[in-house]
Parts: C-alpha cells; sequence; structure tokens
C-alpha cells in the first residue's frame, strides 16, 4: 500500500515479469529434467518419473511463493501477514497430523516387518 498505483498505460504483464516468468520456467524444467535423469541412472523408471514429479511439484510452490513479491524473496515474506493466530493454528494442524504417522513405534514395526519377517 505504500507504492503509488500504476497508471493506466502501464502494462500489467511487463517485459520483465515475462522475462522472469521465462526464467524460472527454463530453471524449472532444467531441474526436473536433471532429477529425472538422475533417477534412471540409479533406480528404475518409475522411480525416475516419481522424483522428478516430486520436485516439478516443489519447484511450482516455490515460484507460487516467490512471485508473490516483485521486490522481496521468499523467506522475507510472512505467510500469514497479520494473521499470527491463523498461521499457529495450521502449523499445529500439520505437526498432528505428520506425528500421527511419522511415530518411533509404527516405523520401528515396519523395519522390523520389512528386515527380519518377508
Amino acid at each position: 500500500m505504500k507504492r503509488r498505483p500504476r497508471t493506466p498505460a502501464e502494462r500489467i504483464v511487463d517485459r520483465g515479469f515475462l522475462l522472469r516468468l521465462t526464467l524460472a520456467g527454463v530453471l524449472g524444467a532444467t531441474v526436473s529434467f536433471g532429477v529425472f535423469f538422475h533417477g534412471l541412472r540409479t533406480g528404475s523408471v518409475e522411480a525416475a518419473r516419481s522424483l522428478a514429479f516430486t520436485s516439478l511439484v516443489f519447484i511450482e510452490l516455490l515460484k507460487a511463493f516467490s512471485f508473490r513479491s516483485e521486490t522481496k524473496a521468499v523467506w522475507q515474506i510472512p505467510l500469514y501477514h497479520r494473521k499470527r493466530n491463523r498461521f499457529i493454528d495450521v502449523m499445529r494442524h500439520c505437526i498432528s497430523l505428520n506425528g500421527s504417522f511419522f511415530n518411533t513405534q509404527r516405523m520401528v514395526q515396519q523395519y522390523v516387518v520389512k528386515a527380519y519377517l518377508e
């Protein structure tokens, strides 16, 4: 809100935005292909596809966060601006979901079954 509004003659999608968008797309595709080829060398085609898809999802997520501001980096923009309590609620929910799956008892039990019983 501190910036002046753009003039009506100024374009919404300017050359700088298109350049950033193209550069981010090329970089994301390069990283995704690199991860895919690394997965092919170390595992099967299915594993390589999974790795490439996962990297592509994370790249798109980072791009979505980075395009929120033209002047600040991703880590400088708060996830919930002026809504600290809502952010805390979301983080508690995420921790409770992950905690129910990533617990020591389940992981040790799964390890014993796979390592000794199969």
